[in-house]
């Protein structure tokens, strides 16, 4: 006359009276010892029946979660559980466990296959079974499964662009490229699982390139639930003031293996300027932002730097026929000359009058304006020196005037010269 009682309600724990004796006691609900079910987040069962466009199926091993079957529909974890403990009740056999629990965000499969479909799930999740995404649903949260750990997507974040530019993600831990793309809006946002392509602590250096603007940089770390950066791009002035549109320029290209800018010019003449526009397109390109950003310093337009420590290039002339390159200052930061080895015939023509910095016209007006002298050792004035003088010496200082040099050396007179040269005419 024993016998195993177990009871379900939506809002208790489930429990059991197990090798009761019926004969002798009868059923005393009161000693069941019902729980109130503390993971239940809503609490009127039917609200959770009537709201929720998610259904569930239970086989033996698979607990299959549905959306409406055409659109994606938002379940939680707080949801789900709720979901799966209304459809015990209303299925239930005796069991003596729910279909999952719950802990915090996490819903606990047990050991059920769980698959998703049509559903966007939040939350964390865990089984001994798999967890399978069907049709378009996704998953934010912490996943374990029998294939392993899926930890959530990552958020990438890089604002400050402007439109059109492209940009380069570079990581520097793996040293592997991970981005190089041109983006039509002003801000780069996406998303990654961890380790695919970033993990948590790596080294990011970001390029950003826009055929008018100076080359833009920033250097990130990657944290633990993505990566931001904020970029600032300038205007670039010498570009404008030029007024060529790089992507028109013709007769260069880029040689990656020797690293040169290969000229073969239909005329053989080129604006040295125009180098310099061209050079703001190609690293505008996927290869140019990867190889050669960086590689000019085009400080005024008739003056081009390379800039060796960064990308040590040359120029290589692959024509037999000499080339020309006018009206421009060619230099390397390093000393070194501009035109490789193996170059045929270069010739680099600077303007005639050529300012080679800001700072080296300043220190030559400094000069010059010593040459207002005020003393009496024009060296040590030069040379900066204070030198004091009186009234007298200043004066004697501007030399003998043209009355006095003509009565000292004996010189004629103006006046004796008209008249002589009235005689003679006459």
């Amino acid at each position: 006359n024993t016998f195993d009682f177990n009871f379900i309600h939506y809002n208790y724990n489930l429990a059991g009276l197990p090798d009761y004796d019926l004969s002798q006691n009868g059923v005393a609900l009161s000693t069941v010892g019902f729980l109130p079910d503390t993971l239940i987040t809503e609490a009127t069962k039917a609200t959770v029946d009537n709201e929720s466009a998610v259904t569930l199926a239970l086989s033996a091993s698979a607990l299959t979660i549905t959306g409406n079957g055409a659109t994606l529909r938002d379940l939680t974890s707080y949801q789900l559980y709720d979901l799966a403990k209304s459809f015990l009740r209303d299925n239930y056999s005796g069991e003596s466990e729910t279909i999952v629990t719950r802990a915090g965000i996490e819903i606990d499969g047990r050991a059920l296959d769980v698959n998703l479909s049509y559903v966007n799930y939040t939350g964390d999740m865990t089984t001994t079974g798999v967890i399978t995404l069907l049709n378009g649903s996704t998953f934010s949260g912490t996943r374990t499964d029998a294939n392993g750990t899926v930890l959530p997507l990552r958020n990438i974040s890089v604002a400050g662009l402007a439109a059109g530019s492209r940009i380069r993600i570079y990581n520097e831990t793996t040293s592997a490229q991970i981005v190089n793309a041109v983006v039509s809006g002003t801000s780069y946002t996406a998303q990654y699982a961890e380790g695919a392509g970033y993990s948590a602590n790596d080294v990011l250096s970001l390029r950003v390139t826009k055929i008018d603007k100076l080359e833009a940089i920033a250097s990130v770390v990657v944290g633990s639930t993505g990566w931001t950066a904020l970029v600032s791009q300038d205007s670039n002035p010498v570009y404008a003031a030029h007024g060529v549109n790089g992507a028109t320029v013709t007769g260069i290209s880029w040689d990656s293996g020797n690293m040169e800018f290969d000229f073969n010019d239909s005329d053989n003449n080129i604006d040295g300027a125009d180098i310099g526009a061209w050079y703001y397109y190609f690293i505008t390109t996927e290869i140019g932002i990867a190889e050669a950003f960086g590689a000019l310093v085009w400080s005024q337009v008739n003056k081009i730097t390379n800039a060796s420590d960064k990308v040590a290039i040359t120029f290589d002339n692959i024509k037999s026929t000499p080339l020309q390159i006018n009206n421009c200052w060619i230099d390397r930061a390093d000393g070194v000359s501009i035109i490789a080895l193996t170059s045929n015939s270069i010739q680099i023509n600077p303007p005639a009058v050529f300012n080679s910095s800001i700072a080296d016209v300043a220190l030559v007006k400094a000069k010059t304006d010593l040459l207002n002298f005020t003393g009496t050792d024009i060296k040590a004035t030069l040379d900066g020196e204070d030198v004091t003088t009186d009234a007298a010496s200043r004066e004697a200082s501007k030399g003998l005037s043209v009355a006095e040099n003509t009565k000292l050396f004996g010189l004629p007179t103006e006046e004796t010269i008209i008249q002589a040269q009235k005689d003679a005419i006459y």
